[in-house]
């Protein structure tokens, strides 16, 4: 694991997809902080109105340190998702002009390194929007194209399976999928990976286990 020392301000330059050259990364020392190009895609658009103009995004992460939270902060403000559109300024789409409350970032208090009990509770409160679920969205034509494929163990036993009809079986299966692919590929990503939980819908399996008091996570 490694850290991130320097506010980054150097610009590394290059293609914005089929969009035009701007600033695709940017310099914290001897590490460059990019997009992931599908993360650019769905903020370009997301700017130009393509999943209308009612649909506005936030942010919440718990950056260990004060120096983290400038870092990230100032890298949105940085890199370009069109030439000349920040990724900030997609963040700030449909919001109030200066409004921040859509960014909750860092663990300093109110914020804590539990996302859960802090910063959706706040974003609920500071948005105004009573999200209990997320929704997945894939870019291209991969709910078709992609497809998850296992074997049973037994002759002819080989299976694959859509995104799409996965989101209708299994839904949970597509992000545990997805997350495991980020982990690195050593014997300790199944052991990391056992403690995710995904509940697909609105309703918390181990909400009736919470110590009495405890406030709720939905």
């Amino acid at each position: 694991m490694y850290e991130l020392s320097e506010i980054p301000s150097r610009k590394v330059y290059g293609p914005l997809g089929e969009s035009g050259e701007g600033v695709v990364g940017v310099k914290s020392g001897r590490e460059t902080i990019e997009l992931f190009p599908d993360a650019r895609l769905i903020l370009q658009a997301l700017f130009e109105g393509k999943y209308g103009d009612d649909v506005r995004i936030a942010a919440a992460s718990s950056a260990d340190t004060p120096q983290a939270v400038k870092i990230g902060r100032t890298a949105m403000t940085i890199l370009e998702i069109l030439p000349g559109v920040t990724m900030r300024d997609a963040f700030a789409k449909g919001w109030p002009q200066g409004f921040e409350g859509n960014m909750q970032i860092g663990r300093s208090p109110p914020l804590s390194s539990d996302k859960a009990s802090t910063h959706f509770p706040i974003l609920r409160q500071e948005t105004g929007v009573d999200y209990n679920d997320m929704d997945v969205h894939l870019t291209g034509d991969k709910l078709r194209q992609k497809h998850f494929i296992w074997h049973t163990g037994y002759p002819g036993g080989l299976k694959q399976r859509s995104v799409r009809d996965q989101l209708k079986l299994k839904p949970e299966e597509v992000l545990r999928k997805s997350v495991l692919g980020m982990l690195a590929k050593n014997n300790l990503r199944y052991d990391i990976a056992r403690k995710l939980r995904i509940f697909p819908g609105p309703k918390h399996f181990h909400e009736d286990k919470l110590p009495p008091g405890t406030p709720s996570v939905l």
